[in-house]
């Protein structure tokens, strides 16, 4: 039994190098995996790389990530697909660099890895960004608009005063 039996994780440039990589762990691992892709044949090719069966539990469609509207869509359509998100890798390149924040698309699919209970964007006095579950006090941090939605970083960040009684 994997430690991600029943997990479902997205990872973006999941085809390049350092993706596939990424990709790999998270299949040994236990997880499903939804691979957003550039263009038709790079999931084929991604499968014949890591010589993956067609058994697999790997799926993914071709979709360009700066079309936030297209992202929220294939997101949307994978969680439905597969029973939730629980784990995002973003290895994709081309980032602008700046602040970067969560769109409220992604925002109001994503739940929190522990109790799958919903999440909300708050941003601290330090300016510092976090997405809180108010039914538990787990604060997972946002960096450079990246959620890092690992079950451990809820727990080490949780705060009591932010559960709604």
């Amino acid at each position: 039994m994997g430690a991600l039996d029943g997990k479902v994780a997205i990872v973006t440039g999941g085809t390049g190098g350092l993706g596939a990589a990424v990709v790999a762990a998270l299949l040994h691992a236990g997880a499903a995996v939804f691979v957003p892709h550039r263009t038709a044949g790079d999931l084929d090719g991604l499968r014949g790389s890591l010589g993956l069966d067609a058994n697999a539990p790997i799926s993914g469609d071709v979709l360009d990530l700066a079309d936030e509207a297209a992202v929220a869509q294939a997101y949307t359509s994978a969680a439905e697909q597969l029973g939730g998100i629980d784990i995002l890798v973003n290895v994709a390149g081309g980032f602008g660099g700046g602040k970067r924040s969560i769109s409220p698309e992604l925002l109001a699919i994503l739940a929190d890895p522990g109790d799958k209970g919903p999440v909300e964007l708050l941003t601290d006095a330090g300016g510092s960004e976090w997405l809180v579950n108010r039914r538990n006090g787990f604060r997972y941090p946002v960096e450079d608009g990246i959620p890092i939605m690992l079950l451990e970083e809820g727990e080490k960040n949780r705060d009591e005063g932010l559960i709604n009684g």
